[in-house]
């Protein structure tokens, strides 16, 4: 990702942060919430997803959604700048 990334190739390094991020989450689902290192293979996760869409050109961004006594993560997929419906 990185030689892709030191040569302008934005794209190929963008898809290449997006299918880590996408293994990273697959690796999750055999991690035990409990376990000490969950939280840091989530933020890695969480920052090589931010970084393929960055490098995409993807205009999302992370939000927090009021939950209860809590907040749900979740990402705004920005369309245009009409007016549209959410869906949560």
């Amino acid at each position: 990702m990185q030689a892709f990334f030191e040569n302008n190739q934005k794209l190929a390094a963008g898809q290449l942060y997006l299918g880590a991020a996408y293994a990273f989450r697959a690796a999750l689902q055999y991690t035990p919430p409990g376990d000490s290192d969950f939280s840091a293979r989530v933020k890695e996760m969480e920052n090589t997803f931010q970084k393929g869409i960055d490098l995409l050109g993807v205009p999302m961004q992370p939000v927090e959604v009021p939950f209860e006594a809590t907040t749900l993560p979740g990402y705004y997929l920005e369309h245009d700048q009409r007016p549209r419906p959410v869906v949560v």
